[in-house]
């Protein structure tokens, strides 16, 4: 059945919670269950900061006088960007585990964006895996692995790539060099490999 308007709207009503309040720029928030992830830029310095929505605690990922930002969270685990004076590595932190965060499939003078995450798979953006056309390549790593996966093998260009919750799913798109053309591709784990196709091509496909 069909609830009645007023129902609804009493449903979806919710109270604003201010999440962070003070100084420098805050943004990229994501939320998983009463956890904030999100980017905060003060003077200079960039740190990943968790809101806890039920207690009101708010505490940084200490940064190792890094700039930190551009972070996903799944759970309790956080994946994030860290740019070092000679590298840009993804790392991960679990909030309810101590200790500071790890990098993620470690490898020399990384150059490596946008981490999104689900279950145990993190993938990212790897311009350090960059082809001739110099476009970056969408790469993976799940549970304990050490080696990341790759999982594009050509010179379109490749962004927006989401993470299913259960970590089996990887999805992004794909376009031309020209900007056009541009697919959902389709990265599906199974036996412990992954498995690409294109899920949606008609037309302009995007945000997946």
């Amino acid at each position: 059945s069909i609830a009645p308007a007023p129902a609804l709207s009493q449903q979806l009503l919710g109270l604003p919670h201010d999440v962070h309040v003070g100084p420098g720029d805050q943004s990229d928030p994501h939320v998983s269950g009463s956890l904030v992830a999100y980017t905060s830029a003060i003077d200079g310095a960039s740190e990943i900061r968790i809101h806890n929505l039920e207690d009101g605690r708010d505490e940084a990922i200490p940064t190792g006088r890094a700039l930190d930002l551009l972070s996903d969270i799944s759970g309790t685990t956080i994946a994030f960007t860290r740019l070092g004076s000679d590298a840009s590595s993804i790392m991960s932190h679990d909030v309810a585990s101590p200790g500071p965060p790890i990098e993620v499939a470690p490898v020399p003078n990384a150059n490596r964006r946008r981490a999104v995450l689900g279950g145990p798979t993190i993938a990212w953006l790897d311009h350090g895996l960059a082809g001739a056309a110099g476009l970056p390549v969408l790469a993976a790593v799940t549970g304990g692995e050490g080696v990341a996966t790759r999982l594009s093998d050509d010179l379109r260009i490749h962004r927006d790539p989401a993470v299913s919750p259960d970590g089996q799913v990887v999805v992004w798109t794909r376009c031309e060099q020209d900007g056009r053309g541009c697919a959902v591709i389709e990265a599906r784990r199974s036996g412990g490999t992954w498995i690409t196709e294109v899920r949606a091509a008609l037309g302009e496909s995007s945000h997946p």
